[in-house]
């Protein structure tokens, strides 16, 4: 009988765990910024400083919902994509950092009065945004591919 040899290749590297995990619980965490907002007692708003009701507008509405949901979605994919190593988990991971971008500038149009700088302060979320994305896609791209058991 044939001894598993523990120091093969085809062993997950903990890059790829730790990303999976993350990428997992931010899933969970986009599932649950789609279905609390509309949850939120409609009486809240009352209690509420005036400047802040279009922000609390914006996260009950059907938009936000949607965004949350595809950031779910791309995030649950890329997780399973990085922890799987498939051929597809960069792709995967460029469609979450689509995701996370879009969610992320239409939050900081939606709260732009509440921002120094309004919309522009954009840029402040985006640039360094987009450059940790881009290390993670670096990563992930260099993660093995494991070979498909099925061919």
């Amino acid at each position: 009988m044939p001894v598993a040899d523990s120091s093969r290749s085809s062993k997950r590297p903990i890059v790829a765990i730790v990303i999976a995990a993350i990428l997992m619980w931010l899933a969970v965490g986009g599932l649950g910024n789609a279905f609390v907002w509309k949850a939120v007692p409609r009486e809240l708003p009352a209690q509420m400083p005036a400047k802040y009701l279009p922000v609390f507008e914006a996260l009950a509405s059907s938009t936000f919902t949607a965004l949350s949901l595809l950031y779910a979605v791309t995030a649950f994919v890329a997780a399973i994509g990085i922890w799987s190593l498939k051929r597809w988990k960069g792709h995967a991971f460029l469609l979450w950092s689509v995701a996370v971008l879009a969610v992320g500038v239409w939050m900081s149009v939606v709260s732009s009065n509440l921002l120094p700088g309004g919309v522009f302060s954009i840029a402040f979320f985006l640039i360094p945004t987009a450059a940790l994305l881009a290390v993670g896609y670096w990563l992930v791209a260099r993660l093995p591919v494991l070979p498909d058991p099925s061919a």
